[in-house]
């Protein structure tokens, strides 16, 4: 049989305003939230919000997952060479807020990673900075599950890894390892030019779903409104492998 899907909401501390965090989020638990999405990012404006909002929310008995830095101007880039410290630095305090939430529930919690980006480096290296990074999170950090992003179109004389299906399988098949899994974000996915079901070995690699349309000018990050991504087909797809 089929595990239960748990359906998530990316929780931010604008969405509460002044009010109490029960106040926004009990209606959404009633219609079936049972689990918030956390990005880590101390460079985010509203950070010293989010660790009080991560404990409210985890003392409600909401499950709880995280999306790992990527914004500007973080990023793993380097890794595997000349900014390895520098990125240990950012990314060991944020992923160790994870890890104390994951011995605190006593179960793997999953982390979003995105891959290597550059517009300086090359593929091989760029793919070696990601390998090494996420082998750095699988062994620093026993209590996470790390979920590989699809990431969404490289800009203007960009490389990224992980940036359409065969590339995020190109990393996850470098690991045999059960808590390394690909996130779908089913609107990059879309924009990187999918209509069609990904083959049943990626798809049973699938442990986190972002699920997003994509509107006429094509951004995404959407409720599934606007019936650009073939969701209809996709979602009951993962429920097929045993998600």
């Amino acid at each position: 049989m089929p595990s239960k899907i748990n359906v998530s909401f990316n929780m931010h501390p604008r969405w509460i305003a002044n009010s109490q965090p029960s106040d926004f989020l009990s209606p959404l638990r009633e219609a079936g939230l049972d689990t918030l999405e956390f990005e880590l990012d101390r460079h985010l404006p509203d950070w010293p919000a989010f660790p009080d909002l991560m404990e409210a929310c985890f003392e409600m008995g909401f499950n709880l997952c995280f999306h790992a830095p990527y914004r500007v101007p973080n990023g793993i880039a380097g890794f595997s060479s000349s900014h390895r410290n520098e990125i240990l630095e950012n990314y060991q305090p944020m992923l160790s807020i994870a890890q104390r939430f994951a011995d605190r529930s006593g179960k793997w919690l999953n982390v979003v990673v995105h891959g290597a980006k550059s517009s300086e480096r090359d593929i091989a290296s760029l793919k070696d900075d990601t390998v090494q990074f996420l082998s750095w999170c699988l062994a620093e950090f026993p209590g996470l599950r790390i979920a590989f992003e699809i990431a969404g179109p490289a800009e203007q004389g960009e490389i990224k890894i992980g940036g359409d299906r065969a590339g995020v399988w190109e990393v996850i098949s470098a690991f045999d390892n059960a808590r390394l899994g690909i996130c779908w974000d089913m609107g990059h996915d879309h924009l990187n030019g999918a209509s069609n079901l990904p083959d049943m070995e990626w798809l049973k690699k699938v442990i986190h779903v972002h699920a997003h349309d994509v509107d006429e000018k094509g951004i995404d990050h959407f409720p599934f409104v606007f019936g650009r991504v073939p969701y209809l087909d996709w979602l009951p797809a993962l429920k097929q492998v045993g998600m």
